[in-house]
């Protein structure tokens, strides 16, 4: 089992986006391929326009995706995370969903 922490490109530690983005994939994301392939895929239909925007309600973020950032707002009733969405970069999010796809793939094979 792969007991390195989890980072991707450009992390940036003590960001409160990159941190509710790490959070989104531990919790709601967790060790599933499924869905990493369904938020890679996502991610690109809304950047090449094929969609306007995505959403997904998760156990407890919801994550919007838009062409140019995401979205992710905590629900309260799960975490002790303010409320209220924080927003990065979909270039960014993508980044961190590829290294999670990797992360996750590496923790399955141990």
């Amino acid at each position: 089992m792969n007991s390195e922490p989890f980072i991707w490109p450009g992390r940036r530690e003590g960001d409160p986006a990159h941190d509710l983005i790490h959070a989104y994939l531990v919790i709601d994301i967790q060790n599933s391929p499924n869905g990493t392939d369904e938020l890679l895929e996502m991610i690109n239909q809304v950047k090449e326009g094929q969609l306007p925007c995505w959403e997904r309600i998760g156990n407890a973020y919801t994550l919007s995706l838009f062409p140019d950032h995401i979205e992710i707002e905590t629900d309260n009733d799960f975490t002790d995370e303010p409320s209220g969405a924080v927003m990065a970069s979909l270039d960014d999010f993508k980044k961190a969903v590829s290294a999670w796809k990797a992360f996750i793939g590496t923790k399955n094979k141990g």
